[in-house]
């Protein structure tokens, strides 16, 4: 279950940021990820609204590297020859399929 992160946090989040605080320390301090931590400290000073917006802006970087096409092809082609798929990859990696599909 996920759990909404008020405006009140958020803005808790920023000042302690703005007083030199770490992006660790806030996200112990709030209870919540690093990840959600830094996009609403760091995310927030590069000017992302919300944790989804950074998110669309990692993947639409991320399509524009070569050799992460490169890699993905190899990934592919790799699974097929050993008539395997992603979700099989994951669970031998110990992450999710949206992980190792990403």
């Amino acid at each position: 279950m996920t759990r909404r992160i008020t405006e009140e946090q958020r803005e808790k989040a920023w000042r302690m940021y703005e007083e030199g605080q770490s992006v660790t320390y806030i996200a112990k301090s709030a209870s919540v990820s690093y990840f959600t931590a830094w996009s609403m400290t760091e995310g927030r000073k590069r000017g992302f609204k919300n944790s989804s917006e950074y998110q669309e802006h990692l993947a639409k970087e991320r399509k524009h590297r070569p050799q992460n096409n490169e890699l993905s092809n190899l990934i592919k082609t790799g699974l097929k020859e050993i008539d395997r798929n992603q979700s099989w990859l994951a669970e031998q990696i110990g992450v999710s399929r949206q992980m190792v599909s990403n």
